[in-house]
């Protein structure tokens, strides 16, 4: 059974994978943490996302 689990790996990570375009996003978050009997504690984030679009028709994309 783990020669054919090893198989399998091998044989999918060796077919190639064309992207049909790929984006990227950046954005920001702010959280406030309100716990019972303390003051509120905000905190701030910067988000940074990268993606590929494998598939894409006019109204879905898979990625």
């Amino acid at each position: 059974m783990k020669k054919f689990a090893l198989l399998a790996v091998a044989f999918f990570s060796s077919l190639p994978v064309f992207s049909q375009s790929s984006f990227f996003t950046i954005g920001t978050q702010l959280f406030i943490d309100k716990s019972p009997g303390s003051s509120a504690f905000p905190s701030r984030t910067l988000n940074f996302y990268y993606r590929y679009n494998l598939k894409e028709s006019n109204e879905t994309a898979l990625s």
